[in-house]
């Protein structure tokens, strides 16, 4: 079993909606106690400079995600902006896969996650096309 948090990319594109988004998918997993993946959806509908903003801010640490955060918002809300930035880049729990319905490696990164995620294959038997048996020796 394996939960999927979806996210719009319009939703993403800035950093203070970044931090709600990723606090939502955050106390999602805590609440339902499961592997969880967290996509951002809708990559298709915006242009390739959002996109990559967007990319830049998912990979952001906790100091860039804090700077960002100040030009966004009131001066007084420095240290909240702090703090939850830290949260955020210390634990490391949420990390967000982009999905674009256009792209086959799109899906097939999305497909191969959650089949990690949810260990499918991993108690399958190893094939083997050779004998295992014992080799006849030549005398």
């Amino acid at each position: 079993l394996c939960g999927v948090y979806c996210v719009d990319a319009l939703f993403m594109t800035d950093a203070t909606k970044l931090i709600a988004g990723t606090l939502a998918a955050l106390s999602t997993m805590m609440c339902l106690e499961l592997p969880q993946v967290n996509l951002v959806t809708k990559c298709d509908l915006i242009e390739e400079e959002e996109l990559e903003s967007m990319a830049e801010i998912l990979d952001a640490d906790a100091d860039e995600l804090t700077s960002r955060l100040g030009e966004q918002t009131h001066p007084a809300q420095k240290a909240m902006n702090a703090a939850l930035a830290s949260v955020v880049d210390a634990h490391s729990l949420v990390r967000f896969i982009t999905l674009n319905p256009d792209s086959e490696e799109s899906l097939d990164a999305v497909w191969m996650t959650v089949n990690n995620c949810i260990q499918f294959g991993e108690d399958a038997e190893p094939r083997c096309d050779f004998d295992m048996g014992e080799k006849e020796e030549d005398d």
